[in-house]
């Protein structure tokens, strides 16, 4: 079963998708930019571990708080998951959400059971990964730090435009993919269509107050050894490059590195479920 809920913090509404029944042990997922909680397969909780995911502020149904920090939405979910009674959890993110999941593995090493990164971006602005950058990251590092009303405005245009030709643009993303992704993504157009409309709610606001938190200068994560780490990356990923899961691997020691061939950036809904049997089984699930 799939559960579309909403708690409050602060006055707030911050929504979230679960699926499957509450558990002490639960699998917590991270999205993308330009995405929302429901962008996951409807049975994504069918090896038996319940799956939530978070809508960030602004995002599909959550309200928007204004200016606010990874650090700070990562308390808000543990505190959201603790009044649930989740003791512990798996922690995957997707693209950005990759990067979301890096800094939850931090803040809350105690939560933390494993950490898988699918296709996930590398921490933005910090020295230690100044060299991953390409010349789009870079980019639009710049417009959120200089150029604020510019970068609201290009958000504004992009959500009108995936609010208008939303099925032109997953048709078009479809045709991109490796045979294997097509499969997969044409069973479930209706998920794919759902998740990129969510994330366009509230004008781009909730994009855009997402890309301040994202690009925002800050240490590099650092993650307890303890911590297992799994890095998948498609070897055709122009997004997040295998570069990018290169580094991360050998900067978090991660026990495994899959590199998919042919997969592209929107890989992970396809490999979800081995991902999950990956940490079901290392942990004797």
């Amino acid at each position: 079963m799939v559960y579309h809920e909403s708690a409050k913090v602060d006055g707030k509404s911050i929504t979230f998708t679960r699926y499957g029944e509450w558990t002490k042990v639960c699998c917590l997922f991270f999205h993308g930019f330009l995405a929302s909680s429901d962008f996951l397969p409807p049975d994504a909780d069918s090896e038996g571990m319940c799956v939530i995911s978070f809508d960030r502020p602004g995002i599909g149904e959550s309200d928007l708080i204004g200016k606010y920090t990874m650090e700070g939405f990562c308390k808000i979910i543990t505190d959201i998951l603790k009044e649930h009674e989740v003791e512990s959890v798996h922690v995957f993110g997707h693209s950005a959400g990759g990067y979301y999941a890096q800094v939850y593995a931090q803040e809350f090493p105690d939560m933390t059971r494993t950490l898988t990164l699918l296709s996930s971006l590398p921490p933005l602005n910090c020295e230690e990964t100044e060299h991953l950058m390409t010349d789009d990251l870079r980019k639009r590092r710049l417009l959120v730090a200089k150029a604020k009303l510019l970068t609201r405005f290009y958000f504004v245009s992009a959500t009108n435009v995936i609010n208008k030709k939303c099925d032109s643009i997953v048709k078009d993303r479809i045709e991109l993919m490796a045979p294997f992704e097509q499969e997969v993504y044409r069973k479930h157009t209706d998920v794919y269509k759902n998740g990129l409309i969510m994330s366009a709610t509230k004008k781009g606001k909730g994009a855009f107050y997402d890309a301040i938190a994202l690009f925002s200068p800050k240490p590099h994560p650092v993650i307890d050894p303890k911590i297992p780490v799994y890095v998948w990356n498609g070897e055709a990923d122009t997004t997040t490059t295998v570069e990018f899961a290169e580094y991360m691997s050998k900067a978090y020691k991660a026990k495994e590195l899959h590199v998919i061939p042919g997969g592209t950036h929107m890989m992970f809904f396809a490999v979800w479920h081995d991902a999950v049997k990956e940490v079901k089984c290392i942990n004797n699930l």
